[in-house]
């Protein structure tokens, strides 16, 4: 778990102009890297056309709320926590994993508001984390020679030489298990969960590390130096009940997130918000998760994923 500044991208940069006519495809004619190569095109096309068929797991309106708190997060009227890990895995996919990062992060949501006074947008990197770019395109175990592990959305993490051959299936396995980790934030949040002195412990660890606490809100200097940490630690633990007083609301007050690494799945995943009843286009977002951004390796300004996100 990790709070961390804003990714390199966020819905508030990717309205940028261009001569060109955008489509949700048009980044097929740019330049991509990190991307699986599928054996097998027409399995690959029936996968896209049964995604694109599926319910958004996010809202417009879900969306464009996010979008309003990211601007005052820049105006520096709100805190920006995002927490999870570096990549998500299928069988991660369960309460005992995904409840105890909830859990951290609401009790980090409540510190950092107790203790600056400013309103915390809090972002979980889960839901949809199951691509990971690769320095190397293959890997040699035990002298045998196999493409990468990308990640449980493209292939498997076992050095299996069939194993480690991209699969377009995989993408529909990491919808639903994003469906299902999301369907259980929006159905398990609302529940405070008891408060320990390890969880209050292990959160001074996290935000009192120096070279995190360079990059929070002015706010946040000084944390776990004087004895403000001591006193709301104190008054939480005093609760009665030893309970959380504001529970993580998805599409309110948390909100999923991923790196849009995988261009099939993403394009899949794009839908159209219609202005009104005769708009016959509609506004592109992606429906995959409320916040995609695109990673370190993927941001070149003339290659594919900036000219999927320019759309969005």
């Amino acid at each position: 778990l990790r709070p961390s500044a804003t990714p390199l991208a966020s819905p508030l940069l990717l309205n940028m102009s261009d001569s060109t006519t955008w489509a949700k495809d048009s980044w097929r004619s740019r330049p991509i890297k990190h991307q699986p190569t599928y054996k097998d095109k027409k399995d690959l096309d029936r996968v896209r056309e049964t995604l694109s068929g599926l319910p958004g797991l996010v809202s417009f309106e879900e969306v464009k709320t996010l979008r309003n708190k990211l601007k005052d997060v820049y105006e520096g009227k709100c805190f920006y926590l995002q927490g999870g890990h570096c990549a998500e895995t299928f069988s991660c996919c369960n309460k005992d994993r995904i409840q105890p990062m909830l859990d951290v992060m609401s009790l980090m949501t409540k510190v950092i508001t107790d203790y600056t006074n400013v309103p915390v947008l809090t972002l979980g990197r889960m839901a949809g984390q199951y691509a990971k770019p690769r320095s190397s395109p293959t890997e040699t175990v035990n002298g045998v020679v196999m493409e990468s592990y990308k990640g449980d959305i493209m292939n498997c993490a076992e050095p299996d030489v069939k194993g480690r051959i991209p699969d377009p299936n995989r993408m529909i396995q990491g919808y639903f298990r994003s469906a299902a980790c999301l369907n259980f934030i929006r159905s398990s949040t609302h529940v405070n969960n008891r408060v320990t002195g390890n969880m209050l412990q292990r959160v001074r660890m996290i935000l009192g590390s120096g070279g995190i606490r360079s990059c929070f809100h002015p706010g946040m200097v000084g944390f776990g130096e004087d004895g403000k940490f001591k006193k709301i630690s104190k008054d939480i633990l005093m609760n009665p009940a030893h309970q959380l007083k504001t529970p993580l609301q998805p599409g309110q007050n948390f909100f999923i997130s991923h790196e849009g690494l995988l261009m099939e799945y993403e394009e899949s995943m794009t839908r159209f918000e219609a202005k009104s009843k005769d708009d016959e286009g509609g506004v592109p977002f992606n429906a995959s998760t409320h916040m995609l951004w695109i990673g370190h390796r993927t941001r070149g300004l003339e290659d594919a994923h900036v000219e999927y996100f320019r759309g969005l």
